[in-house]
């Protein structure tokens, strides 16, 4: 048994307690997720920003669409666009109050705003990439980068961090050991370590990037440091203008992001082939709904595809520049690229996330998509315990570049 110095207990205690307040955090702030729930599928269709189609839009939204963007075939990002500016104007209503509200209707409109308007991330993810592509989606490459880099800080979120973090470091690091986000080197199927794993990304995310690229010599760096300089300034400043509501926005921003970590970052990345442990098909999970469902033993196309998320996240990570509605047509077309057992589930990340953690092999060899000859082969056991063996750790925590904690945490069950 590991001996637990009272540093790492007092570490384990803070931060585990900092994750539960979170998850309460959580259960308040989405009083209004229903409204969110409504936005990804029947509520999106039918509000002023709604994600339509090209040739569904009015003439008078088509034309102003492209003077923004380069082609029809991304005409949601305009609506993206337009989303930012709309959700910019109430944060600006709730942060500054120029109209007086009370603190109560202030927190009203800033849950409302951001469950239901807030621009989707995924959207913003693509943009990020998009900045330093040579494929626009925006006329003005000073439109992606006013989404990606100036935006975030007049909502007191971090700017840049699609691309200080996962553009140029998660993305070159490709999970591998001297990835931030890397899970070789844990056990994936504890609950236990899912929640130390997205304690350790909000630190890496908002602390500990600065070292990576300090680190490596990035030349993103200056860009790196210059954001994380404007975030905290400007809440050190906002935080004497309004504390209160300082606080409460930060409670429910760090405890989305941590979430966000939880169900999305963790489980894109937690079932990992111990053979090819670094190679994009062999680290990476992947999930069919809502585009895509598999149904007698054939994976068949939704039909509507007007929602947007990074589900077939092996697609983005072949080809990070991806449409994201392209993704179901180019998974389709690459087939033969999911050969080798490739981990493809028949349902969500979030059940995904719950099966893994919770250790319920059984429920999720049953969502395992099996793609090709020698997958359709296996057995119910076998799919079993492939799994179990794709969540035992690659490495020791030892052999990670950036491991540098005064003392490694003991509370991870290697």
């Amino acid at each position: 048994m590991l001996e637990i110095s009272f540093f790492s207990f007092l570490f384990y205690l803070v931060n585990y307690t900092f994750f539960v307040y979170s998850l309460i955090s959580i259960f308040l702030f989405i009083t209004f997720g229903f409204l969110f729930l409504f936005r990804s599928s029947l509520f999106i269709k039918y509000t002023p920003f709604a994600f339509k189609r090209f040739d569904e839009a009015p003439s008078i939204e088509k034309k102003i669409s492209l003077l923004f963007i380069t082609s029809p075939d991304f005409f949601v990002y305009f609506y993206h666009l337009v989303n930012w500016i709309i959700y910019l104007s109430i944060c600006f209503i709730s942060f500054s109050n120029v109209f007086n509200l009370s603190f109560s209707l202030r927190i009203f409109l800033y849950c409302l705003n951001y469950n239901l308007i807030r621009p989707k991330a995924d959207f913003d993810h693509i943009v990020a990439h998009n900045v330093f592509s040579n494929r626009k989606i925006y006329r003005h490459k000073i439109t992606a980068i006013l989404i990606t880099y100036v935006f975030p800080l007049f909502t007191l979120e971090m700017p840049g961090m699609w691309a200080n973090q996962h553009v140029y470091m998660h993305h070159r690091a490709n999970n591998s050991k001297d990835d931030l986000q890397t899970l070789m080197y844990f056990r994936r199927d504890s609950l236990n370590n899912a929640v130390w794993f997205s304690i350790g990304e909000f630190f890496n995310h908002h602390f500990r990037l600065v070292v990576w690229h300090y680190d490596r010599n990035s030349k993103q760096l200056s860009t790196v440091v210059t954001n994380f300089a404007m975030l905290y300034i400007s809440l050190f400043l906002y935080f004497q203008y309004d504390y209160a509501f300082c606080l409460f926005h930060l409670q429910a921003y760090y405890s989305a992001s941590i979430a966000g970590y939880f169900f999305i970052e963790f489980t894109q990345h937690a079932l990992i082939n111990p053979l090819k442990p670094e190679e994009v098909m062999s680290n990476t999970v992947s999930t069919l709904r809502p585009y895509l469902q598999y149904k007698d033993k054939k994976i068949v196309i939704n039909n509507e595809l007007f929602y947007i998320s990074d589900i077939l996240h092996h697609e983005h990570s072949r080809e990070a520049n991806m449409h994201l509605l392209d993704a179901p047509f180019n998974f389709l077309k690459s087939l033969d690229k999911y050969h080798d057992k490739a981990m493809v589930f028949d349902t969500t990340y979030i059940t995904v996330c719950l099966c893994i953690v919770l250790g319920n092999f059984e429920k999720l060899a049953s969502l395992w998509v099996p793609i090709g000859p020698e997958s359709s082969k296996m057995t119910q056991k076998e799919v079993i315990d492939m799994l179990k063996d794709h969540t035992r750790p690659i490495c020791e925590p030892k052999d990670i570049p950036w491991a540098q904690l005064p003392e490694w945490p003991t509370y991870m069950m290697i």
